[in-house]
């Protein structure tokens, strides 16, 4: 299907990147799992990697393969990250998590796990709730968002957190540095 036509009307959840083990899209999985006994939602996933195969069969496993849809590698990702109602990027240890600043230049609530590394320190400067210790928690969290009915307030606030890490903010951090030493 296509990508948008998939998402539509739907709650959306969004992932981009790598199908690696550090990205541990098994616990997103799992969220989704558990997220399904709540709510109808649509989890795309955008990426490729070596372990594509098993989690596509992991998907249709657990009953879930109309609600997930791994749509590939892509050169446009940051068209998408408008559609999702929610970005979570599921990562133990990752280094810097350059698709949550993406999502949050796009307005888009994040979510990651207490493991994540430097993408807890990104979340936790706007929005220290979406940091989550479980999928269990992870899927509350995410069904709390579904119900609201009120209009997001924190869009314009999670651009301003993403700005500070823009390439003319970090060269100027850099700048600055050199110039201290």
């Amino acid at each position: 299907p296509d990508i948008l036509e998939f998402t539509n009307e739907h709650f959306t959840i969004g992932y981009v990147g790598r199908l690696a083990a550090v990205k541990r899209i098994d616990r997103l999985i799992e969220t989704a799992v558990h997220l399904s006994k709540k709510i109808d939602f649509r989890l795309l996933i955008i990426g490729e990697g070596s372990l594509k195969y098993s989690l596509e069969k992991n998907v249709n496993e657990s009953g879930l393969g109309s609600k997930i849809l791994f749509a590939g590698a892509r050169k446009d990702v940051r068209r998408y990250y408008p559609h999702f109602d929610a970005f979570v990027l599921p990562s133990s240890n990752e280094a810097f998590g350059l698709v949550v600043a993406e999502a949050l230049y796009a307005g888009t609530p994040c979510y990651v796990f207490s493991d994540a590394g430097g993408p807890v320190e990104l979340v936790s400067m706007y929005e220290p709730d979406n940091i989550c210790a479980s999928p269990e928690e992870m899927a509350k969290k995410l069904f709390h968002l579904s119900m609201e009915t009120t209009k997001d307030t924190g869009k314009e606030g999670r651009k301003a957190t993403a700005r500070l890490f823009s390439i003319e903010k970090m060269e100027e951090s850099f700048k600055q540095l050199y110039r201290e030493i």
